[in-house]
């Protein structure tokens, strides 16, 4: 008889530990750790991309971002990764890294990344688009042209 009271122990004890994995796998996992509004968010408020002597001649391209911050940034704040596309040569680079921690909802940033400058172009490219993507929040990724001199939201047509 005092075995099936160990046995019934047993199986109270590992049907108990079952179902708190379970639950601890639902809050993990389903359940969002952060309401979209309380994650890092940017405002994009002005892209500017103009060509530039590139690092080893020729030309590259040099992109200047102003944001706002549209929410509290965390002490480890998220970067923009800004990629541009000209015809088909591609390059990528890093902007506002370290320089967005602890800022708070409405503060105002500028930076600037020179793109292309290792791999640069003989002639100045015409027609180039960037995509800004922070590494992580609630900002999609935000596409802009540069075409002609000028930078536009969007994508290129």
């Amino acid at each position: 008889m005092s075995f099936l009271r160990g046995s019934v122990s047993i199986a109270v004890i590992v049907g108990l530990f079952v179902a708190v994995v379970v639950v601890v796998v639902v809050v993990v996992v389903v359940l969002p750790s952060e309401p979209a509004e309380a994650r890092p968010s940017v405002r994009y408020i002005a892209v500017d991309a103009h060509t530039a002597a590139a690092h080893t001649g020729g030309h590259g391209l040099t992109v200047s971002i102003e944001l706002e911050t549209t929410s509290r940034m965390p002490h480890v704040a998220p970067h923009v990764n800004v990629a541009a596309r000209c015809g088909s040569a591609t390059d990528e680079g890093k902007v506002f890294f370290m320089d967005l921690s602890n800022a708070m909802p409405g503060d105002r940033k500028v930076d600037t990344v020179r793109l292309f400058g290792v791999r640069s172009f003989a002639t100045p490219p015409d027609r180039c688009e960037l995509t800004l993507s922070l590494t992580e929040g609630a900002t999609p990724p935000q596409r802009y042209c540069f075409h002609g001199g000028r930078t536009t939201p969007g994508a290129c047509p």
